[in-house]
């Protein structure tokens, strides 16, 4: 702390006034759009949501529109160059992360695949390791969240992430912080 105050007592007061102005604006914005967020909520109406995938009306299939995306970057599109054996392989290893991905077993950052729940125990990073899994009360409190949004046949077998923790280290962070105000 002492250190950094040092650094910007060194600095020129127009580089020092412009640091304070952003921060100022970024506090600003990120209390706006919190209440913005509280008051009106995050969820987008399925219009919204159609329009944001550049549907134009809504007898335009947006299935559809996934489709042709998806052929354009298809792992098959030359399949004349390529032999059975090498589309089979492919093939498992789609399968393969699919079912890895509907377990909510994920593999960013170099980690290996980690499962991201509420009883996850994080193996840690440069020696932090943070013991903050919530649990069972936590874990039921999400579904009932869930349930209320989700038809119930789906939400049976569902285990929801755990969105709060950082999966590498454990760190959970509380759900009333905005993700603006989470220091990084």
């Amino acid at each position: 702390m002492v250190n950094r105050i040092i650094e910007v007592l060194k600095m020129p007061a127009s580089i020092v006034f412009r640091k304070v102005v952003r921060r100022l604006q970024k506090n600003a914005r990120d209390t706006i759009e919190e209440w913005w967020a509280r008051v009106l909520g995050t969820e987008i109406s399925d219009r919204r949501f159609l329009h944001l995938l550049g549907v134009k009306n809504k007898e335009e299939s947006w299935i559809r529109i996934f489709r042709g995306n998806l052929s354009e970057r298809s792992l098959f599109v030359d399949l004349p160059d390529r032999s059975y054996k090498a589309l089979e392989e492919e093939h498992l290893a789609i399968l393969n992360f699919a079912e890895r991905t509907i377990q909510h077993k994920f593999e960013l950052l170099g980690s290996g695949p980690v499962k991201v729940d509420y009883f996850g125990e994080a193996l840690g990073v440069e020696g932090n390791q943070y013991k903050m899994a919530p649990g069972r009360r936590a874990k039921t409190e999400q579904l009932r969240k869930i349930v209320r949004r989700l038809p119930k046949s789906f939400c049976s077998n569902y285990d929801p992430i755990d969105w709060h923790t950082d999966f590498k280290s454990g760190y959970r962070w509380s759900e009333n912080t905005w993700f603006g105000r989470i220091r990084h």
